[in-house]
């Protein structure tokens, strides 16, 4: 009764239901992938990557796209902060003509596009930069001089609930994986930790792995000659694999990862293990 009420696969075995597998694709960036099992959870997450400005957040996630497209995925991006650059998202490998692109203007347009999306089953990822750009409806209807306390967060709140929902959804198959990009906020309180994201705390519970990225204070190159970005992440929550890895990878200003700088790295770890 209960499958007919709920749809097909909704109550079983527990070594059935609980046993299936991760869905795993390249992401493009070597190193994220071995410290995160072996490639992006394509299959019902929700990723949230949070780094401060400039710290390589839509280069990297422009690169997974790419990576997912020439792995026969389907892309959408939600281009919240309006800032999406289709000549640098070729350069980073991104099939432009095969990529779908909207601009929602508050958290609550986010959520309306993303559950169709997310319903059509032909959606492998989607990106959403960034969310801690988009203010909710009230916010909009507000004047400046209103203040509003917590909207935000609320509606970010509800938003990860319909997501969550969709995604695992047992009566329509779908693999898709959601990436939120948020922000490092500085605590100017006094109180607590240093630095913060935003959006509330409904959003890192709804997060399946939450990744910080932080540049290095160093341009590859120099100053005088800037070819690129070192960029250390941490994977702070990880329900997909074992959490709190940390690692680093290369950017470069060419369009592309050094993935070569992170296959002699690994080499170098396990030369080392086995002596």
């Amino acid at each position: 009764a209960l499958q007919t009420n709920f749809g097909k696969g909704y109550i079983g075995a527990g070594n059935i239901i609980l046993d299936a597998e991760y869905i795993r694709k390249p992401s493009g960036i070597l190193a994220l992938d071995v410290n995160n099992g072996g490639g992006l959870v394509v299959a019902t997450t929700i990723i949230q990557i949070a780094g401060k400005e400039s710290s390589g957040k839509t280069a990297s996630l422009l690169v997974t796209a790419g990576s997912i497209q020439k792995n026969g995925g389907k892309v959408a991006w939600l281009d919240v902060e309006h800032s999406f650059d289709g000549v640098w998202a070729t350069k980073l490998g991104v099939n432009v003509p095969d990529l779908l692109v909207a601009q929602p203007k508050s958290v609550e347009e986010i959520s309306d596009t993303i559950e169709p999306l997310i319903m059509s089953g032909e959606l492998e990822l989607i990106v959403v930069d960034s969310i801690a750009s988009a203010p909710s409806e009230k916010e909009l209807e507000d004047s400046a001089e209103q203040k509003s306390y917590g909207g935000n967060a609320k509606a970010v709140g509800l938003m990860c609930r319909k997501i969550t929902s969709r995604l695992n959804d047992v009566s329509s198959v779908t693999n898709t994986c959601v990436i939120l990009v948020n922000q490092i906020r500085d605590n100017i309180g006094g109180w607590g930790a240093p630095e913060y994201l935003p959006c509330g705390r409904q959003l890192r519970h709804h997060s399946d792995i939450i990744i910080w990225l932080k540049p290095d204070s160093k341009p590859i190159g120099g100053k005088d000659n800037p070819q690129g970005i070192t960029i250390h992440f941490n994977i702070k929550k990880n329900r997909t694999f074992p959490p709190f890895r940390i690692g680093n990878y290369v950017l470069l200003w060419e369009g592309k990862i050094d993935n070569n700088k992170s296959l002699i790295e690994f080499g170098d770890r396990k030369s080392t293990r086995l002596n």
